[in-house]
Order: C-alpha cells, then sequence, then structure tokens
C-alpha cells in the first residue's frame, strides 16, 4: 500500500494546509467548509473532486462520502490514488467491508460521520503533521480483512465459473429459499435431477452442504464486488490467478 503525502519543501514549520473538501452531498460540502473555517483552517470546496489545487499548495483532501453503493467506493478509491496528498475519510457508512479498500488505495484514516468537528479537525491536523503514522491495530485489520476478502472472492468467482447453467438455475433456487421438491415443480423436473444438480453443484464449490452454498453465495453476492472488480483496482496488485482444483 502507498500512502500519499504532500510536497516535502510545503512542509515549513507552523505552515497550515489548505483542506479540500470533495464532498458530492452539497449540504455536507457548505456545513462542513463553514465549521472548519471557523477553527482557522483555508477550506476550498471542490464538490467531484476535479479542482485539484495543485502540488505547490501544502494540502489535506477531506473527503465526505456516505459510501452508499459500490460506485461511491470505487470513485473514492480513485479520487484517494490520485490526491496526492494525505487522504482523510468521513463517511457514514458503519465500519465494515467498505472501510478496507479506501484505506488500501492510501487514505491516512477514515472517520465516521458521528466524529465532531473538534474529531475532524485535529485528524486534519493529524494527517498533515505526520502523513505516514503508524499504522493502528484497525487500520491494519480492515486492509487484512479486504485482501483476504478479495482472494477468496477470486477463488469464489473461478468456482462459479465452473457451474453448468441448470446448477446455476438451481442454486438461484437455493439462495431464493425454494427446497429441492419446490424447484423440482417448479422447473418440471423429477426431484432426482434437482438432487443431482445440487449435488455437482455443491462438490464444484468446494462445500458439503445446500446451507453452506447459499451462505458462500450470500457472503460474495456482496454489492460491493460488482463494482470493485479483481482486475484494475488502483493501488493493489491481482490476486492469485490459479484455477481451483475441483474434487473427482
Amino acid at each position: 500500500m502507498t500512502r500519499q503525502s504532500g510536497s516535502q519543501s510545503s512542509r515549513a514549520v507552523g505552515v497550515a494546509p489548505v483542506v479540500r473538501v470533495v464532498a458530492p452531498l452539497q449540504l455536507l460540502a457548505q456545513a462542513i467548509p463553514i465549521a472548519l473555517r471557523s477553527r482557522g483552517l483555508v477550506v476550498v470546496v471542490d464538490p467531484d473532486g476535479s479542482g485539484g489545487l495543485g502540488q505547490q499548495f501544502p494540502q489535506v483532501l477531506l473527503l465526505i462520502n456516505d459510501l452508499a453503493s459500490p460506485n461511491d467506493v470505487r470513485n473514492s478509491r480513485r479520487t484517494i490514488s490520485a490526491s496526492g496528498c494525505p487522504v482523510l475519510v468521513l463517511t457514514s457508512r458503519e465500519r465494515d467491508l467498505y472501510w478496507g479498500p479506501l484505506l488500501a488505495a492510501g487514505a491516512a484514516r477514515v472517520l465516521p460521520a458521528t466524529a465532531s468537528i473538534d474529531e475532524v479537525e485535529a485528524a486534519i491536523r493529524g494527517v498533515w503533521d505526520d502523513p505516514e503514522p503508524t499504522e493502528s491495530e484497525e487500520h491494519a485489520r480492515l486492509i487484512r480483512e479486504w485482501q483476504r476478502f478479495r482472494c477468496e472472492h477470486h477463488e469464489f468467482t473461478a468456482r462459479m465459473s465452473l457451474l453448468s447453467s441448470p446448477e446455476r438455475t438451481v442454486l438461484t433456487g437455493l439462495c431464493g429459499g425454494f427446497g429441492i421438491a419446490e424447484l423440482a415443480a417448479e422447473l418440471g423436473v423429477a426431484e432426482t435431477m434437482v438432487r443431482s444438480e445440487v449435488k455437482s453443484m455443491l462438490r464444484k464449490l468446494s462445500v458439503r452442504s445446500q446451507l453452506a452454498a447459499v451462505a458462500l453465495v450470500r457472503r460474495h453476492g456482496c454489492p460491493i464486488m460488482s463494482a470493485l472488480t479483481l482486475a484494475g483496482m488502483p493501488g493493489e496488485g491481482q490476486p492469485g490467478s490459479a484455477q481451483p482444483r475441483v474434487a473427482p
């Protein structure tokens, strides 16, 4: 992971950074800058992140995003990776899998939207004074969880590609709450055929039960992965591409 840092020449003692606020939500884009300016900070509002100040300005980027969708996470990662300065993220999203990708992209810190303006100001000054702080245990854990999930998802995607069309149909039905008998009636086939498809599907997914297969799909059907594709994510390499081994 590469940390973002400002120009070393601009870090003169006593020089405060310009805070560039990137906030798609207009209400936050107005309220937070006003509060920060009342603390003596110079704030520039850049709603969509397209108005960079240039490296001649000492700056900290404050990215405010509720991370409501996978696209929000993807776009936030791009903003962080292209920032060229310390980045602080403020989000209403609870601490979960969505935080890890931002930290892995180089965000110095992620704060919940419930943080007070005192905490936000302290965090801004903190990442400016030390843009490459020692990672906290929680910070490192969130990144590890994200990296582990990416590797697991890569394996899951490879295994899903092995399923035949009938096996995918059966798996979709199981995820929808259908039982074997209901699926057979719905598909107009014998229960023995459905059971055969289930057995083959479980073997290819390397799980032992229908419940385990459904749990696997629900975990990796997480909407974040529909936008954060495994290839080409900024700041990270491709997980191992070994083909899954399926038991005979």
